[in-house]
């Protein structure tokens, strides 16, 4: 009875431990199975010896962020950490494993850090960043959150992933030549990319400079080879400006060929495609504007006899020099343009400004309503041309002479050499003079004040000795008027012509002179007012 009894004990006995133990180890055992993917235990490299628990793996965004950060200084043992290496029959192999898959990262698949959940509990603890293309299978990168010996909850790049990585490096693996390279040229690792690749880039540079250089040189000359052959100039203009600019499009075309060829990592390569596209666009308004310009250059009138533009060609002139201006705006705002939406922060503040167009619309045409009164008055002015490049006018009290024509104003450069900025709205909405708008022959008005005794004849001839005296009178005119007069005497109104504005001015001043020092010499000079 009291053995019965006694077993009766054990039995029970036996029976409670084991229900502890099966209550204690189903959790692991289920964990162990992959049941519940919130609660793994790791037992990999992880949480055995060097295990470094300041890595931050809060979150699926901060666990990626630190391995892609260790892997980019080269420190792939702490980038093994982020790594689930539960189930590999050996643990060491995970700095190697980090090194491919960072190899991967870095060149071949654009990571989004922004796109990956920074939530410690995102999607129930199983996060896909992006997948790879193995054979015929996709191979997703996850990253799942599991649960240390330590109790902490911690997020990693799934054990599904890290056996997967040899295969998916396969695919891209680094060349038989790259792997034969002395380690000193391979390692360390910065910003993804190891000495070589630094050095590749650098040699890159001054490859595609030699090539655009060459290749720019022989085809100029092959052009100008062809363009002799013809009797314009204007071919002959265009080749010899196409050279420079020609350099700059085919040294940046080679260098974006090349960038590819280096494999760098996809940070530095985003960088470097930014260089070669910007180098190609520039070159190509440089090879737009410099074409222009020669056009311009050849079809502009060379000035008539005495350095004098007859006025058809100065309104040729003042056309083609607008809408030179006006095409090199535009070449240089599309130009700007292309150049700034191929970062994505131009393109979103891009998208915002059309989202919101109708109120910004109104803003814009309210504060830059003077700058596009300013550019329509110029493409007003250069249809019809109240002004013109090389124009006499008279202006605020002075002369000058319309010494150059841009967008919004225009240049006047004065007799004594100052030069005033007017803005071309003036033109349009107050009146001014152009002495030469239909003509540059100009008569000139001198006023002289003499008593009702001056002999007015005797002016007349000596008049006509000083005007044909003079090299600049063009014979048109010489001539005196009695214009006005009161009770003080008579005001002579003197006319003498000339061909331009400035010979006019030479000639009024000498018969002024030479009619005043006459009235001095006759009866005592009583004759001046």
């Amino acid at each position: 009875m009291s053995s019965t009894r006694r077993l009766s004990t054990a039995a029970w006995l036996a029976l409670l431990v084991t229900a502890l133990g099966a209550g204690l180890l189903a959790p692991r055992l289920a964990n162990a199975a992959g049941t519940d993917p919130v609660a793994h235990v790791v037992t990999g490299l992880s949480a055995g010896p060097g295990f470094d628990a300041s890595i931050d793996r809060a979150t699926p965004r901060r666990a990626l962020t630190s391995f892609l950060n260790a892997a980019r200084e080269g420190d792939f043992t702490a980038a093994a950490h982020c790594l689930d290496l539960r189930g590999l029959p050996d643990t060491a192999r995970g700095p190697e494993l980090a090194e491919e898959l960072s190899y991967v990262l870095y060149r071949r698949v654009p990571i989004e850090l922004a796109q990956v959940p920074d939530e410690p509990d995102a999607h129930n603890g199983l996060v896909t960043v992006d997948q790879f293309t193995v054979g015929d299978q996709d191979v997703p990168l996850t990253l799942a959150r599991v649960k240390f010996d330590d109790g902490v909850l911690r997020w990693e790049i799934s054990r599904a992933t890290v056996r997967r990585i040899p295969d998916i490096a396969a695919t891209i693996r680094t060349s038989v030549w790259e792997q034969k390279l002395p380690r000193a040229l391979r390692t360390p690792v910065i910003l993804g990319n190891a000495p070589w690749q630094w050095l590749g880039i650098v040699l890159s540079l001054l490859v595609a400079y030699a090539v655009g250089r060459v290749s720019a040189a022989v085809i100029t000359r092959i052009g100008a080879t062809f363009s002799k052959r013809t009797t314009t100039i204007i071919d002959d203009l265009l080749v010899g400006a196409a050279r420079r600019p020609l350099r700059t499009i085919l040294a940046s075309s080679v260098f974006a060929a090349e960038i590819y060829a280096l494999q760098v990592s996809l940070e530095v390569a985003k960088v470097l495609v930014h260089f070669a596209y910007t180098g190609f666009i520039v070159g190509i308004a440089w090879l737009l504007l410099a074409a222009f310009n020669m056009v311009a250059r050849y079809v502009s009138p060379a000035p008539d006899e005495g350095g004098v533009f007859h006025p058809e060609h100065a309104g040729d002139r003042t056309r083609r020099a607008l809408l030179q201006r006006v095409a090199s705006a535009a070449i240089v705002g599309i130009t700007v343009a292309l150049l700034l939406l191929q970062f994505d922060v131009v393109r979103h503040v891009g998208l915002s400004l059309l989202a919101s167009a109708g109120i910004a619309g109104v803003v814009l045409g309210l504060a830059a309503q003077k700058s596009l009164a300013g550019l329509i008055a110029g493409i007003q002015l250069s249809i019809t041309q109240p002004i013109r490049l090389g124009d006499t006018i008279f202006i605020e009290g002075e002369i000058g002479t319309v010494q150059d024509i841009f967008l919004t104003y225009a240049v006047i450069r004065y007799w004594d050499d100052r030069c005033v900025v007017v803005p071309l709205s003036r033109f349009i909405d107050q009146p001014f003079q152009n002495w030469t708008l239909l003509s540059h022959e100009l008569t000139g008005v001198v006023l002289l004040h003499v008593k009702f005794t001056a002999p007015v004849t005797l002016m007349r001839e000596r008049l006509r000795e000083l005007c044909e005296g003079h090299a600049k009178w063009d014979k048109r005119r010489c001539d005196i008027q009695v214009g006005d007069s009161d009770m003080y005497g008579m005001v002579l109104r003197i006319m003498v012509s000339a061909r331009n504005p400035a010979d006019s001015w030479d000639v009024k001043c000498f018969v002024r002179e030479g009619l005043i020092e006459f009235l001095r010499t006759q009866d005592g000079g009583i004759h001046l007012g």
